[in-house]
């Protein structure tokens, strides 16, 4: 290949050798095809880039915008405030939809009740979002402890910037 041609291409895009060399090629020894080559693909490697960036700040966003899963204490804050309401039955911990604990609750079994839960969430908050605590009242109403937990957080992080 021509050394004379390889480094117009080289001065006209700012590619390397190789580059040059491998568009000359592509192109039959045309510097002009050779430098839109280039241009083209280095267009081609811009735009996957932007939307690389697109996506990954798409991502941050829409991570900021979800609620971290509740942390250990504020579970079992939230039972206990349920338990003192005194119209709880029932409390599930299921994982992954599937029922792996199911307690019946009576009046004066809140140690024995949190103690479970509590060794549950023992497992680290990495693994609760794994598990779902719900708590059915005597109506038959489903109370998501998760749930509650987070919107209690919000709630307080509300006051405390108000």
């Amino acid at each position: 290949m021509d050394k004379q041609k390889i480094e117009e291409v080289m001065n006209r895009t700012g590619s390397d050798f190789a580059s040059a060399e491998a568009a000359l090629k592509t192109s039959d020894g045309d510097v002009e095809i050779a430098v839109k080559i280039i241009r083209s693909y280095d267009l081609k490697q811009e735009a996957e880039a932007k939307t690389r960036r697109e996506d990954n700040h798409r991502q941050e966003e829409e991570g900021k915008h979800q609620d971290p899963a509740p942390e250990a204490n504020e579970i079992i804050d939230a039972i206990k405030d349920i338990w003192k309401r005194g119209n709880a039955s029932q409390l599930d911990i299921e994982k992954n939809g599937r029922k792996i604990l199911s307690l019946s609750l009576v009046a004066s079994a809140i140690g024995l009740i949190l103690a479970p839960v509590a060794a549950i969430i023992g497992l680290g908050s990495a693994l609760i979002t794994e598990y779902t605590v719900k708590i059915i009242l005597d109506n038959g109403t489903v109370i998501n402890i998760n749930d509650l937990a987070i919107e209690r957080r919000q709630e307080n992080d509300t006051e405390t910037t108000v």
